[in-house]
């Protein structure tokens, strides 16, 4: 410094400052994009794995609407027993049995729930975010209410009547009544198979709106997984 070199000195120092200081900013940018990355990975991964989940709903929703449609067949075939005046037959008992059947819904929402978890900032797409959202917090809500009151209220009604009028109860199989000719007059149990008649054509007009709204969602997120695959 004495000898006049100060002006290359601080010239020199100023140059390290400036390429510690773009070092930093360049591990910084680095590092943000690798988190970004892995961020956008776990969102596609979990984005594949919803569609799985909502397969799934849909599968066990189709076979409840089967199990459902089987106990409307069975009540129609009873009451035409009964307004016919048909003698007994052994088969009734399968058609009894099925009448009484509520399968609950088992939704999947492992997926939805690791979302939750990671934040839901973390579905770049702002439609599609929102279209999930509403998906589980608005409609897979209501259905589980639904199902919830169709489970007890409908499940111990159904309890009710079979034991008052039937004995022998093996689902799926058969429902022998105690005594059919006093049954197929008895006012009580024949509103009990319109009123389920129904109520199940009700539940299945239900099931089937989520089903296409579940197919709608799974559409928008395999749209999105191949644009970002």
């Amino acid at each position: 410094m004495s000898e006049g070199k100060t002006s290359n000195y601080f010239k020199y120092a100023i140059g390290e400052i400036l390429l510690v200081m773009i070092g930093i900013l360049l591990a910084l940018e680095v590092s943000n994009w690798s988190d970004e990355r892995k961020e956008e990975k776990l969102e596609l991964a979990l984005l594949a794995e919803l569609v799985e989940n909502l397969n799934d709903d849909m599968k066990d929703i189709e076979e409840n609407t089967r199990i459902q449609q089987g106990a409307i067949r069975g009540a129609n075939i009873v009451l035409i027993h009964f307004e016919n005046n048909l003698p007994y037959p052994d088969s009734l008992k399968k058609h009894f049995s099925r009448i009484a059947l509520e399968p609950p819904v088992l939704l999947n929402k492992t997926a939805y729930s690791s979302l939750v978890q990671e934040g839901m900032r973390i579905v770049k797409n702002d439609s599609l975010r929102r279209a999930i959202s509403i998906k589980y917090e608005s409609d897979y809500k209501f259905l589980e209410r639904f199902n919830e009151n169709q489970f007890e209220g409908v499940f111990q009604h159904h309890r009710e009547i079979n034991l008052k009028y039937f004995r022998k109860f093996m689902p799926f199989k058969y429902l022998e009544p105690v005594h059919y000719e006093q049954l197929r007059k008895d006012e009580l149990y024949i509103n009990y198979l319109y009123n389920t008649i129904g109520w199940l054509e009700t539940s299945i007009r239900l099931y089937d709106e989520h089903i296409q709204a579940d197919r709608k969602l799974i559409e928008a997120i395999k749209r999105e997984l191949k644009k970002r695959g």
